[in-house]
């Protein structure tokens, strides 16, 4: 209880110093107008409902004057062939499905449109027709978990990110090269505006190296800006009735509190955004986790976000973890920054080399993408699903805790030897 007090104003004088410096201002202002650019491209590049239901009314009004025409023709002459039969039954069928998906549409209610949307596409017999092994667009695991997806919007009456009607997973490989870039083109159009689901869009990027690279500029200086060992500021605290472990302790804490304190005014700035230029979202939105021997589940996207924040949040504690140590090391913050980056870098290019290695999953620089982990992706496309989020959160850990020990034992012999 005695070291409390001392760190909780250690604590405090970091903040003060780091929200005085001009550099972390304009950092902060930077990923401000930052988020602000990108909701804007994301609000112009969403589809809209009302853009949906046009499309179906004119497919409805088509589908309906062919079905006249082919029914005037059954009553004028008898028709035999199997192709006029089948078209027949095909508009038959497909008009009063589409009429559902209107009403689904223009009522706002998703579990009528999800549920006519999945009769009219013949999942099951589409699905029966395919073996699990297929690899062209689209597979068996598409089809499959493009029903299961339908499912859970009329299950829980949520709205689908337009445009729906493309689907692909990481099993897909479209082997036609006039297909492959609509089917590609069309899924990746799928933008949504919302609160919610532009959290997803903007963490998506956030949460990768060029999160990390944002946050470690954040607080490069954060040591060096002590002079230690230049008659800097930092002597003057080594004069106060303080503990000397405390210190380094107060620094990388302080840079914990920060990081967590600015992701929550991403994720509320965000949902602030999207909420009053567009609506809140659907916090159980579904996205696919993928799993071994062609399972899968749905995870709410507000839960999965919280994962991935927190994967994040260690990615981060390791990165720390390398500039506190060069920093110590090198007492100079453009050359740990700089050490730090180019250790980073190395070692994802290190990474995707190893991928067939036995104990590749040990590495952390695997884990520096935090979507395709939490999801799987990264296990379907390495054909290993050792490279998990479990295995994330221990190589992350392990290697974070090693290294602050070896900067504690280094800060604790550079003090003694400079007196």
């Amino acid at each position: 209880m005695k070291e409390v007090l001392p760190l909780f104003f250690l604590f405090l004088l970091e903040w003060k110093k780091m929200r005085r410096t001009r550099f972390f201002k304009v950092l902060l202002l930077l990923l401000i107008v930052g988020i602000s650019t990108y909701y804007t491209y994301i609000y112009l590049n969403t589809v809209r409902s009302h853009e949906v239901i046009d499309n179906l009314e004119t497919l409805l009004d088509v589908s309906e004057e062919r079905l006249s025409e082919l029914e005037k023709e059954s009553q004028g002459n008898h028709k035999d062939s199997s192709d006029y039969n089948h078209e027949l039954k095909f508009y038959r069928t497909s008009v009063p499905l589409l009429k559902q998906q209107m009403q689904g549409l223009t009522s706002g209610n998703w579990e009528i449109w999800a549920k006519s949307n999945s009769l009219s596409r013949n999942f099951d017999e589409m699905i029966l027709s395919k073996q699990e092994w297929e690899s062209t667009y689209p597979t068996r695991f598409t089809l499959e978990t493009h029903q299961s997806m339908l499912e859970w919007f009329a299950a829980r009456n949520i709205e689908p990110i337009w445009p729906n009607d493309f689907w692909m997973t990481k099993y897909d490989e479209v082997f036609d090269e006039g297909l492959e870039p609509i089917i590609r083109g069309n899924f990746e159009k799928r933008h949504a505006s919302n609160g919610s689901y532009f959290s997803y869009h903007l963490l998506e990027h956030l949460f990768t190296l060029i999160g990390v690279v944002f946050f470690l500029f954040l607080f490069s200086d954060i040591v060096t800006k002590e002079g230690e060992g230049r008659n800097g500021p930092i002597h003057l605290l080594r004069t106060q009735p303080l503990q000397k472990d405390l210190f380094l302790v107060s620094k990388f804490g302080s840079v914990l509190i920060m990081t967590l304190f600015i992701l929550l005014g991403v994720f509320g700035l965000t949902t602030l955004l999207g909420t009053v230029f567009d609506r809140f979202g659907d916090w159980d939105y579904p996205i696919l986790i993928y799993d071994t021997e062609y399972a899968y589940q749905w995870m709410p996207l507000g839960w999965f976000l919280l994962k991935s924040t927190g994967l994040f949040l260690l990615i981060l504690l390791f990165g720390y973890s390398l500039m506190f140590f060069f920093s110590v090391l090198t007492n100079r913050a453009i050359i740990s920054i700089g050490i730090t980056l180019t250790l980073l870098v190395l070692g994802i290019n290190w990474a995707e080399q190893s991928t067939l290695y036995v104990n590749s999953h040990f590495l952390p620089f695997h884990y520096l993408n935090v979507f395709p982990i939490v999801s799987n992706e990264y296990a379907v496309l390495n054909d290993n699903f050792e490279f998990s989020y479990q295995n994330g959160v221990r190589s992350l850990v392990s290697c974070s805790i090693i290294l602050l020990f070896f900067t504690y034992v280094l800060s604790v012999y550079r003090y003694r030897t400079r007196g």
